[in-house]
């Protein structure tokens, strides 16, 4: 499609005339799959738009920086000439256009993903941000966009009884995750007044900070005092391990068409002094007395 949006704009007189942004062609033109070429539009309206693409894909993201920008360009080597200056990547290019490193750009860059990006993406691109475009004011950025990326935390912030500073040390701790992959480090762009320290309980991840945080109901406290004496042995088996740190699968057997239930160690027989991450796996299945 790219290359035939080129073949157009050298080719066709009314292409050549409205000298078009790739994104805009689609209201005059249609993209015919089976020829595999653009013809010109007969009825309705369409709205074009390029993909977005992440900047750390580095020529694919100046590509689309300049389809974005150059109009009417007839081929890749048209859009890396700039004033008889052949440019040998998109990213020079992009430079010499001054496309790049404009304080507008990437404040747009951010006001745009946060319309549509999940929080965790927009620290991420963020930090990216940060790194490539390198803006002049970090700070005031960050203020700008710093709810749009807690917007996560926020929501849990009542269930998990998070502070205003835990949700700020959370947002800071994913966009230096990104800075700490590039080679950086958070403190070097100075976005809050004070020096950020990354303690190792913050590596948790956010589902697990939650899980550990569910309330956990009074019958499941006292389900331990229900047990028969065959799923007491079970239970006491599975948690005997569980206190020993071994791994093992173990399967609780049920009668024919009866569900079969999971054992869970009631919090009260863990160690106070320990913390677990425990992953639980099982299925209940309706069994048939014909399987073995």
């Amino acid at each position: 499609m790219l290359t035939e949006f080129f073949s157009m704009n050298a080719t066709d007189s009314e292409a050549k005339h409205l000298k078009l942004l790739y994104k805009d062609f689609p209201r005059y033109y249609v993209w015919d799959s089976q020829i595999r070429t653009w013809t010109k539009r007969k009825r309705g309206t369409v709205i074009g738009r390029l993909s977005t693409v992440n900047l750390v894909e580095n020529e694919r993201y100046y590509l689309r920086l300049l389809l974005n920008n150059v109009r009417g360009p007839t081929s890749f080597n048209f859009l890396l000439c700039v004033d008889g200056i052949y440019c040998e990547t998109f990213q020079k290019s992009a430079h010499m256009r001054g496309l790049l490193h404009n304080e507008a750009d990437i404040d747009k860059t951010m006001e745009e993903a946060s319309t549509y990006r999940m929080p965790s993406e927009l620290r991420r691109l963020f930090a990216t941000l940060l790194h490539y475009c390198k803006p002049s004011d970090p700070p005031k950025l960050f203020e700008v966009y710093y709810e749009h990326m807690a917007e996560d935390f926020r929501k849990m912030q009542s269930e998990l009884n998070m502070s205003e500073e835990q949700i700020l040390q959370k947002v800071l701790q994913g966009i230096n995750d990104t800075l700490e992959s590039l080679g950086k480090d958070i403190n070097e762009y100075h976005l809050v007044p004070f020096k950020y320290v990354t303690f190792d309980f913050e590596r948790l991840t956010r589902e697990i900070t939650y899980e550990r945080n569910i309330p956990i109901p009074e019958e499941d406290l006292l389900a331990i005092n229900q047990l028969n004496i065959e799923q007491k042995s079970a239970f006491d088996i599975i948690f005997h391990h569980a206190m020993l740190g071994n791994s093992g699968a173990y399967f609780v057997d049920g009668p024919g068409g009866k569900d079969v239930k999971i054992l869970i160690i009631p919090p009260t027989c863990r160690d106070p002094g320990t913390e677990y991450t425990t992953n639980i796996v099982y299925n209940e299945v309706l069994m048939k007395a014909n399987i073995t």
